[in-house]
C-alpha cells in the first residue's frame, strides 16, 4: 500500500481519471442547464414546453389577423409574389417585387393579407384553424381540412364542425369564444397561463373591433362600433404533427426538443455518476498527495510553503474562468463552444488540482495554520503585548512616559475637535501644533537611539575607550547608555587582564625555557665530550647515542616553545623587505631535499612565473616554509608526491602546499593550528605540535593569511602574503635613510 501511495505513475493516473470524469460531468451539467433554460425540466413532449405555447399563441394571433383581413374583403391572388416565390426571398428583397407586408396589423393591405395567407395556409399545414362569425354565420378554415377529412368528403362548415366535436381528443388544441371571453385548451405550457391577460385577451379584442371594408380610406387609429354592431366569433385551433411531413416552425421546434430531450435523459443519469467517480478518484489522489519515495513524512515543495491565505485567494480567483466559460459556452455553438470548453476546463482543472493539493498537503504536514498570515499576525500581536508587559515591569517610568505622550496627543485632538470644530482655521492650527510636538518628540527619541547605536558600533569594532554621553539622553535611552558604558568598562578591564595574563605566561615560558636551556647546554657539552672519548663498551656507546638524540630534541623543543610564545605575543621584530617568493621556496625545498627523499616523497613545483615578489620578513617567511616542509616530512604518506604551487590572488601571493596524510586525520583544520596538537593522536612521531602554530603566528604578524584545509586524507596548507608594491618601495627608502 505504501509503495502504491508513493508511486508517481499511480498519482498521474488518478489525476487523469479524475480530470476525465470531471470533464464529462461538467459537460453534461452544461447540457442540463441548457435544456432547463430552453425547456421545462418536467416536459415529456414538445407540447408541454414554454416555447411551444409561445409559438402556438403567435399562430393564434396570425389567425385572428388573417380572419379580419377576410372580413374586410381581401382574397388571395394566385399570381401574388407570396405564392410564386419562397417567403425568405420575399422578405430579403431577392424576389421580383419589393412589396412588403405592413408593420402594423391595423393597416389592412393586400400585401399583408398575402403574407398571413402564406404563413397559415401554405407554409404550415400541421396547424389547423376554424373561425366562425356567429352573427353572419361566415366561416374561415384551413385548406388542409380537405386532406384531413378525406378526398371523398366535401369540406363545408358543417363537416368541419362535426369533425371538431371531438377536438378535445387532439394532442394540442385551443377553443376561443369572443362572446363570453372564454377559452379552453389542453396545452399545459406555462406560456398560455402567463399570457392569458395579454395574448388571448388581445385576440378577443382584435376580433371584436370594427375595421373598414376593402377600398375605404384606412385610418391609423382603430375605430370601434357600438356594442350592438360588434360581431362575435368562435375560434377552433389545433396542431397535429402526424398530418404532414412538411418542414415548418412547429416541426423544427419538435426536432430541437426531441434532440435536447434525449441528451437531457442521458445527462440526468450520467452526470451524477461521472461526478461521483470524479470525486472518488480525486479523493484517492489527495490521499497519495505529499508522499514521495525516499522521503519521510510529507514532502512540501516551494509553492506549499507560501502563505495559506495567498493560496486560498488564488483558488478563489479561479471562479472567474468558470464564469467566463459558462457565458462563452452558451453564447457559442458547435465545435467552437466545445473547443472553448475543453481549453478553459483543462486550465482551470489543473490550477484547481494544484491549489487543493497544496491545501491538503499543508493539512497533512500540520502547517496549514502555522503558515498562515492571520496566525502570524496574532503571534506578533501577542509577542508585542508580552513585550510591552515585560517592558512595563522592567522600566515602568519609561513605559508610562510613552503612554502619557500618546494619551496626551489623542486627548488634545479630541478636545480641539469638540471646542473648535466649527472654527476650521483654529482647529487646524491646534492640530498642527500637536502633530509637530509629537514629531519633535519622536525625532528626539530617534536621535538618542542613533547616538547609542553609534557608540555601541564603535565598541564592537574594538574601540574600548568610547564613552557614550548619556547626560542629555531621555529615558529609557539614558539607562541603556549607562548600562552599555558599564559593559564597556567591564570588557576593557577583562581585556587588560587577559593581555596581562598572556604576557605573564609568555614571560614565564621564556624564563623557564631560559633556566632549562642553561643546564641543558652543559649536559649537551658533557655528552659531546663523552662522545669524543674512545668508549669501547657497546652498551655505553648505545646509551650515549640515546642521550645525544634526546638532549638535542629537548633543545629544539625549548627553542620552538620560546619562539612560539614570542610569535603569539608579537614580541618578534619584523623587517619587511622585497623578497623573491619563488626563489625562497626553491631554496627551502633544496635544503629539505634529502629529508624528502629519505621519506620517499617527491616535491612537484608548479609556478606560473619565475619571479613572485612579496613584501615580508625574509627570516620569518623562510621559517614558515621550513615548518610546512618539516610537517610534510613527519606526517606525509611515503611514496607520494608533494605539490607546491604559487599563484597570484588579488593583492596577495598564495603558496599552496598539498600532500596525502599517512595517518587518519580525526580532527578539524582549526584544531591543528593550536599549540602542542599533532597529526598523530598516538604521538609516536618526532614532532612537538608547535610548527603549524609558529607558522600561523609568523604569517599573521606579516599581515598575511594562514589556512589549513582537510579533505579526507588530503592535507592542504595555504599561505597568502602581500605583493610587493610601490608603497612598499617607499617604505624601504625610508628605512635606508634612517639607517
Amino acid at each position: 500500500m505504501k509503495r502504491i501511495r508513493n508511486s508517481l505513475f499511480v498519482k498521474i493516473m488518478l489525476l487523469f481519471l479524475s480530470f476525465s470524469c470531471g470533464f464529462f460531468s461538467a459537460y453534461e451539467s452544461f447540457e442540463l442547464i441548457n435544456y432547463y433554460e430552453a425547456f421545462s425540466y418536467n416536459s415529456d413532449s414538445v407540447e408541454d414546453t414554454y416555447e411551444f405555447g409561445k409559438l402556438y399563441l403567435k399562430y393564434l394571433q396570425r389567425v385572428c389577423v388573417y380572419v379580419k383581413h377576410r372580413e374586410a374583403g381581401f382574397i388571395n391572388d394566385p399570381s401574388s409574389i407570396y405564392q410564386s416565390s419562397d417567403l425568405v426571398s420575399v422578405l430579403t428583397g431577392n424576389a421580383e417585387s419589393n412589396l412588403r407586408p405592413s408593420t402594423s396589423v391595423y393597416d389592412f393591405t393586400q400585401e399583408s393579407f398575402e403574407y398571413y395567407n402564406r404563413l397559415l395556409n401554405i407554409d404550415c399545414k400541421n396547424f389547423f384553424y376554424y373561425v366562425k362569425n356567429l352573427d353572419t354565420n361566415t366561416s374561415y378554415y384551413s385548406p388542409s381540412f380537405k386532406d384531413l377529412l378525406g378526398k371523398d368528403t366535401t369540406v363545408t362548415s358543417q363537416t368541419i364542425e362535426n369533425y371538431l366535436k371531438d377536438i378535445s381528443k387532439k394532442p394540442s388544441y385551443l377553443m376561443l369564444s369572443t362572446n363570453n371571453s372564454l377559452f379552453s385548451t389542453n396545452i399545459t405550457s406555462s406560456s398560455l397561463y402567463v399570457s392569458e391577460d395579454s395574448s388571448i385577451t388581445w385576440c378577443i379584442n382584435f376580433l371584436n373591433q370594427y375595421f373598414p371594408k376593402k377600398g375605404s380610406n384606412l385610418s391609423n387609429e382603430v375605430t370601434l362600433e357600438s356594442s350592438s354592431k360588434i360581431n362575435h366569433y368562435v375560434v377552433y385551433t389545433f396542431y397535429d404533427s402526424n398530418y404532414s411531413s412538411q418542414e415548418d416552425e412547429f416541426t423544427a421546434l419538435k426536432k430541437e426538443f426531441d434532440h435536447a430531450h434525449s441528451l437531457y435523459l442521458f445527462a440526468r443519469y450520467s452526470c451524477p455518476i461521472s461526478l461521483a467517480l470524479c470525486l472518488f478518484f480525486a479523493i484517492m489522489y489527495l490521499v497519495c498527495a505529499g508522499h514521495k519515495k525516499e522521503v519521510e513524512g510529507i514532502y512540501l515543495n516551494h509553492f506549499d510553503r507560501i502563505y495559506t491565505e495567498i493560496a486560498l485567494l488564488l483558488l478563489c480567483l479561479l471562479c472567474a474562468p468558470w464564469y467566463l466559460l459558462v457565458n462563452a459556452y452558451f453564447s457559442l455553438n458547435g465545435y467552437a463552444a466545445r473547443l472553448l470548453y475543453l481549453m478553459v476546463y483543462s486550465i482551470t482543472y489543473l490550477f484547481l488540482a494544484l491549489f487543493i493539493t497544496t491545501i491538503v498537503k499543508r493539512a497533512k504536514a500540520h502547517v496549514f495554520w502555522s503558515n498562515s498570515i492571520v496566525v502570524r499576525i496574532c503571534k506578533s500581536a501577542s509577542y508585542i503585548i508580552r513585550s510591552w508587559k515585560h517592558a512595563l515591569n522592567i522600566n515602568m517610568k519609561a513605559s508610562f512616559q510613552l503612554l502619557f505622550v500618546m494619551l496626551l496627543f489623542i486627548a488634545g485632538q479630541m478636545i480641539s475637535y469638540i471646542l473648535f470644530r466649527y472654527e476650521t482655521w483654529l482647529y487646524l492650527i491646534i492640530c498642527t501644533v500637536l502633530i509637530v510636538s509629537l514629531v519633535l518628540y519622536l525625532l528626539k527619541f530617534y536621535v538618542d537611539v542613533t547616538k547609542v547605536i553609534q557608540g555601541t558600533h564603535d565598541i564592537v569594532n574594538g574601540d574600548l575607550n568610547t564613552q557614550i554621553p548619556h547626560e542629555s539622553l531621555s529615558e529609557p535611552i539614558n539607562q541603556l547608555a549607562m548600562d552599555i558604558n558599564n559593559i564597556r568598562t567591564g570588557l576593557s578591564n577583562a581585556v587588560e587582564e587577559q593581555i596581562k595574563s598572556e604576557r605573564l605566561k609568555t614571560e614565564l615560558i621564556t624564563n623557564v625555557s631560559h633556566d632549562i636551556k642553561t643546564p641543558l647546554t652543559s649536559i649537551i657539552n658533557y655528552i659531546d665530550l663523552l662522545n669524543k672519548l674512545n668508549v669501547e663498551d657497546e652498551t655505553a656507546q648505545k646509551y650515549l647515542k640515546i642521550l645525544t638524540e634526546k638532549s638535542w630534541r629537548l633543545k629544539n623543543l625549548i627553542e620552538d616553545l620560546v619562539e612560539a610564545s614570542k610569535a603569539s605575543a608579537g614580541a618578534i621584530q619584523m623587517h619587511p623587505e622585497k623578497l623573491n617568493f619563488s626563489e625562497l621556496v626553491k631554496q627551502a625545498v633544496g635544503e629539505y631535499e634529502d629529508r624528502l627523499l629519505e621519506h620517499s616523497l617527491e616535491p612537484v613545483l608548479d609556478f606560473d612565473s619565475e619571479d613572485y615578489y612579496i613584501y615580508a620578513d625574509g627570516r620569518s617567511t623562510f621559517r614558515v616554509i621550513e615548518n610546512l616542509l618539516s610537517n610534510v616530512c613527519k606526517y606525509a604518506m611515503s611514496n607520494t608526491r608533494v605539490y607546491i604551487r604559487l599563484t597570484v590572488q588579488s593583492t596577495m601571493i598564495q603558496l599552496e602546499m598539498m600532500n596525502v596524510s599517512a595517518n587518519k586525520l580525526g580532527m578539524k583544520s582549526d584544531e591543528l593550528i593550536e599549540r602542542f596538537v599533532r597529526g598523530d593522536i598516538s604521538r609516536n612521531t618526532e614532532g612537538s605540535g608547535l610548527g603549524l602554530s609558529i607558522a600561523n603566528s609568523l604569517t599573521t604578524l606579516q599581515k598575511g593569511i594562514f589556512e589549513l584545509k582537510i579533505d579526507g586524507d588530503l592535507f592542504k596548507a595555504l599561505i597568502s602574503l602581500p605583493i610587493y608594491q610601490s608603497q612598499d618601495k617607499e617604505n624601504d627608502l625610508l628605512k635606508k635613510e634612517e639607517v
